[in-house]
């Protein structure tokens, strides 16, 4: 509230609702707005860094799964013949096996992403060079082929977890985008009340301005005014006087 005083005591109020309350919620607004546009754009790097990453890590991850499947095939292949190696009815047959077992795990690659199944099959590489026999061979391939289906779940749980972590960012940044658009209506309206609220003051202040003039004005001449009309009245009683005197004496 503006109060405009004058020496007599008089006073003219001026009262301006609400005031400062549009450009309080004007500040709150920006700061809305501005929040909004720190949250945009901490998602907008985290899906931008999360599609390379994710882009980046497929081709390793699906390099190193077809790799697994390509030889899981030639692991059962090897496993079928060494569990039959023992029921070959002639040594020849039995060498013939032996000679085919040997010349497919010469074959095996492994992926140089995956060190635990390279070095099982350098180990068995190793023992059936060294080793006519296949003692431990059936245990071996089978802890390499569990291996491999061990490794192909955890890449595709890897994948899966990394794109729905890079959808949950896109979906956040989504939203955010969209409050982008509500805070920054709301700052355009808060700041349009503000300025209408600023507007409405001024008007106001220069009510109270001309009131204030014209009161003063009105004050400084009232007592003159009054001196005056006092003057007048009492020149008038002065006259009365006079005159009644005149008729009593000629009476």
């Amino acid at each position: 509230m503006q109060v405009l005083k004058h020496s007599t005591g008089l006073r003219v109020s001026v009262c301006f609702a609400d005031s400062g309350c549009h450009q309080a919620s004007y500040s709150t607004a920006k700061s809305a707005t501005k929040y909004a546009q720190g949250e945009y754009t901490k998602f907008s790097v985290a899906v931008t860094e999360g599609e390379k990453q994710y882009a980046e890590d497929a081709v390793k991850y699906d390099t190193e799964r077809t790799q697994l499947l390509n030889e899981k095939p030639a692991l059962q292949e090897l496993l079928t013949l060494v569990k039959t190696l023992g029921s070959a009815s002639a040594s020849a047959e039995s060498k013939s096996i032996l000679s085919t077992i040997k010349a497919k795990a010469q074959d095996l690659v492994a992926p140089s992403t995956a060190p635990s199944f390279a070095k099982s099959v350098h180990q068995l590489k190793t023992k059936l060079t060294e080793d006519s026999g296949m003692t431990g061979v059936v245990e071996l391939v089978t802890k390499m082929i569990t291996s491999i289906d061990t490794r192909v779940a955890e890449i595709d749980s890897a994948k899966a977890a990394q794109l729905a972590a890079l959808n949950e960012n896109k979906e956040k940044l989504k939203q955010w985008e969209e409050k982008m658009v509500d805070v920054a209506e709301a700052e355009d309206n808060a700041k349009n009340d503000m300025n209408t609220e600023d507007l409405q003051r001024q008007s106001l202040g220069g009510t109270a301005l001309v009131l204030k003039q014209s009161y003063e004005n009105f004050c400084g001449t009232f007592e003159e005014d009054v001196a005056k009309f006092q003057k007048e009245v009492d020149t008038i009683g002065a006259i009365a006087e006079k005159i009644e005197l005149s008729i009593s004496t000629c009476t």
